[in-house]
């Protein structure tokens, strides 16, 4: 059977993303939000609230503000909840603060001490202490010498397991005791947190550009981060309410032309529908058909004709 060539006139729409290269795009909502509400927002409205890892980022970043100078919000954050043991990594299931702790004073109490009291406190992990390793399940106390916290871990894990994880209320009481009568002054336990962090936990957040003195927590719950317009970043109250940043997706709009051999006197919707169905599942983008001026996505084969 004869067939006649004849032309498709279409819209390719592809939804690129380059987070993994560091290519984002961004956008500045002029909207004042708390920093939870707007990553609702941009969660509902683009990808989520902004990411900033590379050098490239920043520069996306600055173009977004353009020459607005509001401070505005990021998707750095502290996370201040987010305890683990040394030896698993797991959430602990038992925790015994003293009154008021923890506070992560100047934002940078990230390790944790047990007290003679038997109380917990959070304490920068560049304090000098003694220290209670793990071995079997049962605690060492290592008071021969006083080491930060990562080195006290470091210790730990070349001579016994790690250092101690305190699972109940009575191996919390034992500790308690055991300083008391031996009159021990406060001691690493394993227990610590990351400071901060991105909302995919597996980006990085070495070497960002914190104004100066910055992070310093100096209302007590400064956990969120913001950007102002000389792209460096402070700590602010998560409930302060500030415009912000969404990542958003960048999406390259092609427009292409395909001709096709089609069976004469063929439906157009169904040829229409056909090839929109085999290409979609096989290139996984989102199309549609561009119609002509007479409402029609197929013409007769033409040289001249180039769908503008």
């Amino acid at each position: 059977m004869r067939t006649e060539p004849r032309l498709i006139d279409f819209l390719f729409a592809g939804l690129f993303s380059f987070i993994s290269c560091g290519l984002h795009d961004y956008v500045l909502i002029h909207e004042n939000r708390t920093w939870n509400l707007a990553r609702t927002y941009c969660l509902q409205n683009h990808i989520d609230i902004a990411t900033v890892q590379t050098t490239t980022d920043w520069i996306e970043l600055k173009k977004a503000r353009a020459d607005d100078p509001s401070l505005a919000w990021i998707g750095l954050y502290d996370d201040v909840k987010g305890w683990r043991w040394s030896s698993n990594n797991e959430t602990p299931l038992f925790m015994h603060w003293d009154q008021n702790q923890p506070n992560n004073m100047n934002g940078n109490q990230l390790c944790v001490l047990i007290q003679p009291s038997g109380f917990w406190d959070d304490k920068r992990c560049g304090l000098a202490s003694i220290f209670i390793c793990e071995s079997k399940g049962m605690p060492v106390f290592v008071n021969s010498s006083r080491l930060f916290w990562p080195s006290a871990q470091t210790y730990c894990r070349q001579r016994y397991n790690d250092l101690f994880t305190v699972r109940t209320l009575a191996e919390n009481m034992n500790l308690h005791q055991t300083m008391q009568i031996n009159n021990f002054s406060n001691a690493w336990i394993g227990l610590y947190r990351a400071s901060w962090r991105w909302p995919d936990p597996n980006l990085s957040v070495f070497s960002l550009p914190w104004a100066s003195l910055q992070p310093d927590n100096l209302m007590d719950d400064e956990d969120c981060a913001a950007v102002d317009n000389t792209s460096q970043i402070g700590d602010e109250l998560c409930n302060r309410e500030l415009f912000f940043f969404c990542s958003t997706t960048i999406t390259k709009l092609q427009v292409l032309r395909l001709e096709v051999k089609v069976t004469k006197g063929e439906a157009e919707e169904q040829i229409a529908g056909t090839v929109m169905a085999e290409l979609q599942q096989k290139l996984g983008v989102k199309m549609t058909w561009r119609e002509q001026l007479d409402g029609r996505v197929f013409r007769e084969n033409e040289e001249d004709f180039l769908g503008e």
